[in-house]
């Protein structure tokens, strides 16, 4: 059977002071270490991504129409992971649900998409030149919103609730 003996820790060789500055306490350190995680502008750090620039364009808009911005996003993500650092099978499935959404988008966009092209082809065979259309399926969907405001507004109004 083996043993263990515990030594004494050896006290640390004190710092030389250098003259104009100031010897770190102990008390500062602590406080430090009591703000572990806590957002400070002095521990902050900056992140560099690489974003298909369409993406981040979608983005930027939908987190505007929030209200929000993409740093205070990011942000929350990060706060999210942090809080369920210790519980990765959480984490694993925020991320296989947010890849998933995509896929799922696609299938959801797709008769949007099917519906714009039928609509082009009329206009087409009728000889109708339209106004340009939005080219990205974001934009379509954003004037697609607004159509619906526009046409929801007006029945209010014909029924004097506007």
């Amino acid at each position: 059977m083996a043993t263990a003996t515990l030594e004494k820790p050896k006290k640390a060789k004190s710092a030389k002071k250098t003259p104009g500055k100031a010897a770190p306490k102990r008390a500062a350190a602590k406080k430090n270490a009591s703000n572990a995680g806590v957002l400070s502008p002095a521990k902050t750090v900056q992140m560099n991504v690489r974003i298909d620039a369409a993406l981040k364009k979608q983005g930027d808009r939908a987190f505007e129409r929030i209200g929000s911005s993409p740093s205070e996003m990011v942000r929350a993500l990060w706060r999210y992971a942090s809080r369920h650092a210790n519980d990765p099978e959480t984490l694993r499935h925020l991320v296989e649900e947010l890849e998933g959404e995509g896929e799922a988008q696609d299938v959801i966009l797709e008769p949007t998409r099917r519906g714009w092209e039928i609509m082009e082809e009329a206009y087409h065979a009728l000889g109708i030149t339209p106004a340009p259309l939005p080219e990205d399926d974001e934009e379509r969907l954003a004037y697609y919103d607004e159509l619906k405001e526009e046409a929801w507004l007006d029945r209010q109004r014909e029924r004097g609730l506007r």
